[in-house]
């Protein structure tokens, strides 16, 4: 097989010539995933399935794979989507909530991910913090509890069971995953 990753961004989607690229191509994985992080102003989803209510709409899995379908007429059966088996950290400037301001990323609690934890340490550290769902994105999000004034974006077997759901659904060829090892 041919394969080829690819960033999940309209920006990234605009340099490539997919009409030539598709059809040498077996599989193109999306890496529907780094949509937002600690390089942002707020705190906001990692990989979020859909949109989530603040942020750029188009920066989610749904979003990214129907552009691909609907603008570039990408067959679905061509693409894989991405599936992060790690998270992204944030220190916030003050309560650690969804869209709260970011001052940077949190690599004490999550030393040993510099910061991007994976989800078996994700686990490990899950005391140290308060779970939410967001019922837009349907993903879940971490709030450090305390003066732990840390947001962590992640991953559950929710929320991916949900993305293997969409996968099947939309007829997709598969998922990718980063990091395998993330989970063990």
């Amino acid at each position: 097989l041919l394969t080829a990753c690819f960033g999940a961004s309209k920006g990234n989607m605009q340099n490539i010539d997919w009409p030539n690229v598709i059809n040498i191509l077996d599989i193109a994985n999306i890496m529907t995933y780094d949509y937002f992080g600690s390089w942002d102003a707020t705190t906001n989803h990692n990989s979020p399935l859909y949109k989530p209510l603040q942020g750029d709409v188009t920066f989610n899995l749904d979003s990214s794979i129907s552009y691909l379908i609907n603008h570039y007429q990408v067959p679905a059966n061509k693409l894989a989507a991405g599936v992060a088996f790690y998270g992204r950290s944030a220190k916030t400037a003050g309560t650690p909530a969804l869209f709260a301001p970011i001052t940077g990323v949190d690599n004490i609690t999550f030393s040993d991910d510099d910061g991007s934890p994976t989800y078996f340490n994700i686990l490990k550290k899950q005391n140290l913090f308060t779970t939410h769902w967001d019922a837009n994105a349907q993903v879940p999000y971490l709030i450090g509890n305390g003066s732990l004034h840390t947001f962590v974006s992640y991953d559950d077997q929710q929320s991916i069971g949900l993305k293997a759901a969409y996968i099947k659904n939309k007829n997709l060829r598969g998922a990718i995953i980063w990091e395998i090892t993330g989970d063990y």
